[in-house]
């Protein structure tokens, strides 16, 4: 068990950290770098050790700047300061409670030290901010399917999936196809996949191109719904 759940805190937190290489979730402007001072443009472009410094007076220079406080942060992480990093976001958190990446750097970090209570509490706060949120959903995911707990993460594909959250209703679909967390119940996978393609969701389309064609809902083959939704799919990927 001890084992399954330091892979499991791996696995996190390098997901965590591939999310967090650019915490503004966006690049600098060349006009935002050519008004930033060179610790700012070193603590932006920077990670790791490298960013620590400059960070730390950037920060000093600019506290209200949350980007360079969540950059100083991993890079208190990343120097093996934790807590430090934790203190930091939770500071930005406390000033800034309604900026949702804050919450999924606590939880990442969390995730990283197997805190997985706390960790699920930042993320629970992120989405309810955001919803789609992705780093936050996939990093939540991550952690239902790592510790094993199916039905806590049915529940969570079915909370975001009542929101409208596209990428939840595809998730609840496929756990009403394959019995993940709740009983199989091919008429609700269909409902679930037919209202996660009618956001755009281009996987949610093909698969009910294949399962209706193939009769895979219950039904008898529908090939002309099937190629309806083939349709749609070729085009939102651009291939017609």
């Amino acid at each position: 068990m001890k084992r399954h759940l330091a892979m499991a805190a791996l696995a996190l937190f390098a997901c965590a950290v591939l999310w967090s290489q650019d915490p503004a979730g966006s690049t600098e402007s060349a006009e935002t770098l050519t008004k930033s001072s060179p610790d700012e443009i070193l603590c932006r472009e920077t990670q790791g050790q490298q960013a620590l410094g400059p960070c730390e007076r950037a920060v000093a220079a600019s506290p209200e700047d949350v980007t360079l406080r969540r950059r100083l942060a991993w890079a208190y992480q990343a120097t093996f300061h934790v807590e430090r990093a934790i203190a930091e976001l939770e500071a930005v958190a406390e000033r800034h409670p309604y900026d949702a990446k804050v919450y999924y750097d606590l939880a990442a970090i969390h995730a990283g030290q197997r805190r997985f209570a706390r960790a699920e509490e930042s993320l629970r706060q992120a989405l309810a901010l955001k919803p789609d949120h992705r780093p936050s959903y996939e990093l939540s995911e991550l952690l239902f399917e790592l510790t094993g707990r199916d039905e806590e993460l049915f529940d969570f594909h079915m909370s975001l999936a009542l929101k409208g959250q596209p990428e939840a209703m595809f998730d609840l679909a496929r756990d009403f196809a394959i019995a993940r967390g709740t009983e199989r119940d091919v008429k609700r996978a269909r409902d679930w996949y037919t209202h996660a393609a009618n956001t755009g969701h281009i996987l949610a389309m093909e698969v009910l191109a294949i399962m209706l064609e193939d009769g895979l809902f219950g039904t008898p083959p529908e090939p002309e719904n099937a190629a309806h939704w083939r349709v749609m799919a070729q085009e939102a990927r651009g291939l017609r």
